[in-house]
Formats: C-alpha cells, structure tokens, sequence
C-alpha cells in the first residue's frame, strides 16, 4: 500500500529535494500524504525492490547514532542510547547494528519490534523509548527520511528501464536469484557512522553521502552522476537484502566464500564484493561515477579492492565456483589467521 508524508518546512527538506528531485521529481508526481500521523511503517513498491521508512528502524539508527557521536538525545531516551553505547561498543563490523536493522525492517507492528530486539542487551530499552519515540519525535523523522525516498523513487523513474538492466545484471553477475517479490531497503534520516572495520552504512540515510553531491570537486550540477550514485546505494543495499530475504538466493558464489573463509570472513567478502560490482556495473553506465559505498571501504579494506577491480569480471568471464576459490585465497593472504 503506498503512503505518503505531509510536506515539510525544513529547510533540509527543501534543499534535499531542491537538488536531487529538481528535474526528476517532475516526471512523477509526489505521493498523496496520509491522513494523521504517519503510519509506523510507510512501504512503497518500486519494482524489484521496496523502499521503507519505519519508526522501527528509525529509532534503531537514531539511537545507534546519539550513542557512537555523543550526540544529545531527549531526556526520556537516554536510558536507551547509554544501552546502545554499551552494546556497540566493540560492534566494529557493525554486525550487532545490522542485524539488528534488519530484523526491524520486517517488522509492522511494535510486538514485532519488541521480539526482533529481545535478545539484544538494548532490547528493554529499546522497548521503553518506542512509545516516547512515537508520540513526541517520529513525525518530524519520518519526513526527513522520506525524502531519501522520494529522491530514490524519482531517480528509478527518471532511469526507467535502464534501472531494471543495471539490477538483472548485477543479480546475474553475482549469481543471485532475484525473490519473486520486491526485497526491501531501509530509508532513514540519518544512518549511524560505520563502526571501525565496516564496510558500510547499514540503511539508505537521507543525510548521508547517497543524496549529496561531493561540492568539493568544483563541478556543476550533473544530473546523471546524482542519478548515479543513487542508483549504486540503491543497489548495494537491494543486492545486500536478497541473502537477508532467503540464504538459499544468495547462490553458489556466496555459499562457496562462506564454506572457505567461515561465516564471519565469508559474509565480509561477499559484501565487498558486492559493493565492489555495484560500482563498476553503475561506471559502466555513467563513467564519471564514483561510488560512495566503494570509497567508504577503502578505507578499510583497500586491498582486496585493488585485487577486486584486476581480477573480477562477473560470471559471464569466469565459472562463480572458479573465481571464488582465488578470492578466497587471495582473502586468506590479505587476512592471515590469528593465532
């Protein structure tokens, strides 16, 4: 069901959309605002994939966020963010915070949320700042995160089919088969700051990189990189999802890095390599792309990078179960075992 959100006055809204919807947005028109509130989860479909802002997820990266910057949060939710400082404090990988987004994002109703965050040590918290969270901040969040959303569906309509080729292709690349319904990817406002060893961000931020032009290389607007760097968070984020929605989707590449490298190695070079084919298969259509995600991993896995853009050219070049016993390898070199 579509939903949308009454327009805002911000002016982060009215910059936001000014520079990324200004000549797309026009090509499809904005989606009618619900009546009341916002719903706790607002889904809209766009065709492999389904863009969501929930209160859920949101109140997961804003507590995640106020914990590792410091930031202040209202009274009432500073039970909650001393338990996510705690949790996450050695959540380099930022696996704890990923799982725990993703098991949110499924979720429509606050028993669902409750039992998504039950296991976690700021599952009680979690639960007591929901309610408070709801009634007091939610709408303004909500509003700030769906323009991450418009913007995201504006770029998909402005591309048209295109955006249809460069998803099949990627899926094909990497021997993913596609659910034979849309995955979903979490639109908030404002992503927590990777932790240490991360890779990337682990929802779409409307504040974060995707939606802001890189001013400091002097250039005037180009509609197409935007376009671009978009369309590559979009889907490094749906590629990502596709293993979430069903393990046994993800094929015969990821399962062979996972029997070789372990679950914890296995699922880190899986991800990189997705960011990493995400990022050549969007250059190929826009060339002066330059990916946000892949420059986040640099910093942390440059490496493997390197070696990736030598050495893959999908599964049309290479047999997958071929190409993964030499990225293993040449992981395990780059990554020798501790002692």
């Amino acid at each position: 069901m579509r939903h949308g959100i009454r327009a805002s006055t911000t002016t982060l809204l009215t910059l936001a959309v000014a520079a990324f919807c200004a000549a797309s947005c026009a090509q499809r028109p904005p989606l009618p605002p619900p009546p009341g509130p916002p719903a706790r989860a607002l889904m809209v479909r766009e065709g492999r994939i389904s863009l969501q802002v929930t209160a859920y997820v949101e109140l997961h990266a804003w507590l995640a966020t106020a914990a590792r910057t410091g930031a202040e949060v209202d009274p009432a939710l500073e039970t909650a963010r001393l338990a996510y400082a705690r949790s996450l404090r050695d959540d380099d990988d930022d696996l704890l915070l990923e799982r725990t987004a993703r098991a949110l994002s499924a979720c429509a109703d606050d028993h669902c949320s409750s039992t998504a965050v039950a296991s976690e040590g700021f599952g009680h918290a979690y639960d007591r700042a929901l309610p408070h969270f709801v009634a007091r901040t939610w709408a303004d969040r909500a509003s700030a995160a769906w323009v991450g959303l418009e913007a995201s569906r504006a770029v998909l309509g402005a591309i048209g089919p295109a955006a249809d080729a460069i998803f099949t292709r990627a899926a094909s690349d990497l021997g993913l088969t596609w659910p034979d319904h849309p995955v979903p990817i979490s639109v908030v406002s404002e992503a927590p700051p990777v932790g240490r060893a991360a890779l990337a961000p682990v929802a779409l931020s409307t504040r974060g990189r995707c939606f802001f032009r890189d001013r400091a290389t002097g250039r005037g607007p180009d509609e197409g990189v935007d376009q671009a760097r978009i369309l590559d968070c979009l889907l490094v984020h749906a590629l990502s999802a596709v293993q979430g929605e069903d393990a046994a989707l993800a094929g015969p590449l990821h399962d062979t890095l996972v029997r070789e490298l372990g679950p914890h190695d296995g699922e880190r070079a899986w991800s990189l390599l997705i960011i990493h084919s995400a990022a050549t298969i969007v250059t190929g259509w826009e060339p002066k792309h330059r990916s946000v995600h892949r420059r986040s991993a640099e910093a942390v896995e440059l490496s493997m990078l390197e070696w990736l853009a030598k050495e893959w050219r999908g599964a049309r070049a290479e047999p997958l179960d071929a190409f993964a016993a030499r990225y293993a390898a040449r992981w395990r070199e780059v990554h020798p075992a501790k002692e």
